[in-house]
């Protein structure tokens, strides 16, 4: 049984699958196997890949029907046999030590997960995610707030060296897009404490390739996936976190409301974000956690479009 399952959600992957089966195969560790899900792909990427696979036995590909990433995802770790998930989008790529500096981290650490840092390519720009003053961090307050302010291993699934049992546990949602949004956290929260480097092992790409790069259309997702960290951090008495959650709420709702209009299926989704946005004003009016301010800003953003 290997160390590491290394776990791949393709669709429509032809022209990046093969630079990020590449990259891992070229890993210093050498004790892991490759589960490739094809998520229904329409393209040749299935060809691709079953090429390759037929001459690596650590490759293992499975065809399902087209079900989003959660689920291709949550069938990658049931097939895999390894006790440890590691998660690359079939766009990325990652550096030659990622699993090697991981693995080491998270037994040094003894942690039920290992993060690192990552670079964005895409548009001409590359950048640096996020930076940690230590190499453990502690899930309270104090980091969530730190982790809240911007990108970084907070908000995806991958970059990440995580206990099987952990996702077995606590799988990732499906059906819905920003899928990673509504489950990293509790991850966290779950391990109580997580390992990180910032040295940035792993290469997002943003672009048009891949399973979970396009979404603009279906924003309407990450409302879900905020409500729930907000209700998570609501459990927890994170107070700080949960009105700061609440605020990304509320100035989520006017471009919520803006995409609604270039939607097929405008009247569901407009009907949803007034139901919730009536929610979340009667929720905050008569609340004293919530400034003036906060309380203005919603009633003008419920009453906007109207």
């Amino acid at each position: 049984m290997p160390l590491i399952s290394v776990v791949i959600a393709m669709y429509n992957s032809s022209s990046c699958i093969t630079r990020c089966i590449e990259s891992i195969l070229n890993q210093t560790f050498k004790d892991f196997e490759i589960i490739i899900v094809d998520d229904g792909s329409t393209d040749d990427s299935y060809d691709i890949v079953k090429k390759i696979s037929d001459s690596y036995p650590n490759i293992f590909l499975c065809h399902i029907k087209n079900s989003g990433p959660g689920h291709a995802r949550n069938f990658g770790v049931f097939r895999a046999t390894a006790n440890l998930i590691c998660f690359v989008d079939s766009d990325d790529f990652v550096d030659p030590n990622y699993l090697k500096i991981l693995y080491k981290n998270k037994i040094e650490h003894g942690t039920k997960i290992s993060c690192c840092n990552y670079k964005e390519k895409g548009k001409e720009i590359t950048s640096i995610a996020f930076y940690s003053k230590s190499p453990i961090i502690k899930f309270n307050e104090e980091s969530v707030l730190e982790m809240l302010k911007g990108p970084g291993p907070y908000w995806v699934v991958w970059g990440k060296l995580i206990d099987k049992d952990l996702i077995i546990k606590n799988p990732i949602p499906e059906n819905m897009f920003y899928e990673d949004n509504a489950i990293v956290f509790r991850w966290f929260g779950e391990a109580k404490l997580i390992s990180y480097i910032n040295d940035a092992l792993y290469h997002y790409s943003y672009n048009s390739c891949g399973i979970t790069k396009n979404f603009s259309s279906k924003k309407i997702f990450f409302l879900d996936a905020l409500k729930r960290q907000r209700k998570y951090y609501k459990k927890k008495h994170f107070i700080k976190a949960e009105t700061l959650i609440t605020n990304q709420i509320i100035n989520l709702f006017p471009l919520l409301k803006f995409n609604a209009f270039k939607s097929e299926h405008k009247i569901k989704i407009w009907f949803k974000i007034e139901c919730n946005s009536i929610y979340f004003l009667f929720l905050i009016l008569f609340s004293n956690k919530y400034s003036k301010r906060t309380k203005l800003l919603l009633i003008k953003t419920v009453l906007r479009f109207r």
